[in-house]
């Protein structure tokens, strides 16, 4: 759930702050955390480039920036959709938003189903 609020904090328009100045400092941490998690550790390639990941964070909250007003998943649809080849580290983080389920309701539902179909 941690992962899921620096995402979130990442890509919604709605944290975003409408100062300039404020801008270029918001969401710095994040972006590097996220790093952390889905960046290259010791040999094993990671999901993201967290090298181009940090260089383009800055024009990436200038695009999130006219989004400003849209829903999350809004967001996260249309930076998939338009911003592939120029946000590639960024769609990863879309994509994972958008399958990552908020609670375990589903799968707890499953296996209770599966223990009844057992028995």
């Amino acid at each position: 759930m941690d992962k899921l609020q620096l995402a979130n904090k990442v890509m919604n328009p709605k944290y975003l702050p409408t100062v300039p100045a404020e801008v270029c400092k918001y969401g710095k941490n994040e972006v590097e955390e996220i790093c952390k998690w889905l960046g290259a550790e010791g040999e094993t390639d990671g999901l993201i480039d967290s090298n181009r990941m940090v260089k383009d964070n800055l024009q990436f909250k200038m695009v999130l920036k006219h989004m400003k007003g849209r829903t999350l998943k809004v967001v996260c649809q249309e930076i998939i959709s338009s911003f592939q080849d120029m946000f590639p580290d960024y769609v990863v983080l879309a994509k994972y938003i958008l399958t990552a389920p908020v609670t375990s309701v589903a799968c707890e539902r499953c296996f209770s189903i599966q223990n009844r179909l057992k028995t």
